[in-house]
């Protein structure tokens, strides 16, 4: 209650956003590459939630 809509998404909150959506996927990038690393030790569910880009 009380916070503005505005903030809720992250995107809205930058300057420019085309370079929060560049970041944003260089984030989920790193995510990807650095799970390979566990991918043999996950369950099938916990790689139904691994990011997809």
């Amino acid at each position: 209650p009380g916070v503005p809509s505005d903030v809720l998404n992250p995107r809205n909150t930058w300057n420019n956003p085309e370079e929060y959506d560049k970041q944003a996927w260089i984030l989920a990038e790193s995510f990807i590459n650095n799970f390979k690393q566990f991918e043999e030790f996950a369950s099938e569910d916990i790689l139904k939630g691994a990011p997809s880009i």
